[in-house]
């Protein structure tokens, strides 16, 4: 398998190498990762860590080979929280930090819910009662800090997120710098200054919680009581606590996905209506095509023999002069082309009707209709005449079916 792993090769002290595929054992399960983040405090270890060391805890993916013991099955889709290796391919991950992935929420989603979403989470646990209470959430601008302020809101809190410029958050007032109002709850997740201008904040018997390493921390000062998280830890079950991470994704997709739903209804009924629209147009100049095909034929004949009046005088052989024209009109007869228009037209509209992922095979006869289109063109050439009309109508069936081109780069 590829894994990405640490070397003093690379400025970056990272590399990618074929290495060894992880074993299920029991209590273990091995994930195919489907994607991944990226935590700062992992970015921290890549230059102290040893050579070959894999980094990567977060991911999104599917159960490759299950734990002999229990867990997730093989083919179940899932949210992790690995102890490492989870920047390659394949992971190992202990069963009780798996958690299997609800429909809607994509694996990119998954992979920021591990570090990121945990950590808010037992933060938020630790500081107890926040409906109505008054949130600040410092660094809000950043991936655990926007989670904490969104899980703020779910949980019924009055949410205000710092951050260095302003955003939008639904349901958060996001702040640069702090203002008068104090606050019964703080999760912090930047510390340094931020952590100490918001101790400044607080209300009477408030509670703040920040992130610190494995060494527990907890300490009051005044009323206030302060508590470090470590998210490996704090309480709670990891597999129950993804669970609801994942989940809580869900009820905030879900209205998003069923609006989404509609409005690409709403312009595939739109976009439909266009492109049969230049449909009609594209039929409208075949047919025109057609009509002029006896004058067509006509002018060919009429051309040939005011040539060889011409060049031989009126006396020339009219039987010779009909197998002549017959030839030309032989090869420049676009009765093919026009019926294969035609067919490719029907066909056109029987896909949109049925809709689905039609684009690529819409895209593929635009491709052939511009093909016959332009067959229909060179074999008219340079008639005259009736001719030039030809030439107009074969034009607008290319300036057609471009504006239908346009148009389904929009269809999947």
């Amino acid at each position: 398998m590829r894994a990405i792993v640490t070397t003093p090769d690379s400025p970056g002290r990272l590399i990618a190498v074929e290495a060894p595929a992880p074993a299920a054992a029991p209590g273990i399960a091995v994930v195919r990762v489907r994607a991944s983040s990226i935590n700062r405090g992992e970015t921290r270890l890549v230059p102290m860590r040893p050579n070959g060391w894999a980094p990567g805890q977060d991911l999104g993916g599917i159960v490759e080979t299950p734990a002999p013991d229990g867990g997730p099955a093989r083919g179940t889709r899932v949210v992790g929280l690995a102890d490492g290796g989870a920047w390659s391919e394949l992971v190992a991950v202990p069963v009780e930090r798996l958690a299997p992935l609800p429909e809607g929420v994509t694996f990119e989603q998954a992979a920021c819910l591990g570090v990121a979403g945990l950590t808010p989470l037992r933060a938020l646990r630790a500081l107890g009662d926040v409906v109505a209470r008054e949130l600040l959430v410092t660094g809000v601008s950043g991936g655990t800090g926007n989670i904490a302020a969104q899980l703020g809101v779910a949980a019924g809190a009055t949410v205000t997120g710092l951050a260095r410029s302003a955003f939008a958050l639904a349901g958060v007032r996001i702040i640069s710098a702090l203002d008068d109002r104090l606050y019964d709850r703080v999760i912090d997740t930047v510390g340094g200054d931020a952590l100490n201008a918001a101790m400044a904040h607080l209300r009477p018997h408030a509670k703040v919680t920040f992130f610190s390493g494995p060494a527990p921390v907890t300490f009051a000062r005044g009323p206030v009581t302060v508590e470090a998280i470590y998210v490996y830890d704090a309480p709670g079950r990891f597999d129950d606590d993804l669970a609801t991470l994942a989940d809580s994704v869900r009820q905030q997709i879900a209205p998003l996905l069923d609006e989404l739903k509609i409005m690409r209804a709403r312009e595939g009924d739109s976009l439909a209506e266009i492109l049969n629209t230049t449909l009609d147009r594209l039929t409208e100049a075949t047919n025109g095509v057609a009509e002029l095909r006896p004058e067509i034929e006509q002018r060919f004949q009429d051309r040939l023999a005011q040539r060889l009046t011409a060049a031989t005088g009126p006396d020339f052989n009219r039987q010779r002069l009909l197998e002549e024209v017959a030839v030309i009109v032989e090869r420049s007869d676009v009765a093919e082309e026009l019926a294969r228009m035609h067919t490719h037209v029907g066909h056109f509209r029987e896909l949109l009707a049925a809709g689905g992922e039609v684009g690529k095979k819409l895209d593929f006869l635009l491709q052939e209709m511009n093909r016959e289109a332009n067959t229909m063109l060179s074999k008219t050439g340079g008639v005259g005449g009736k001719g030039t009309r030809m030439t107009e109508l074969g034009l607008a069936m290319k300036a057609e079916i471009e504006k239908a081109r346009e148009q389904i780069q929009n269809v999947e």
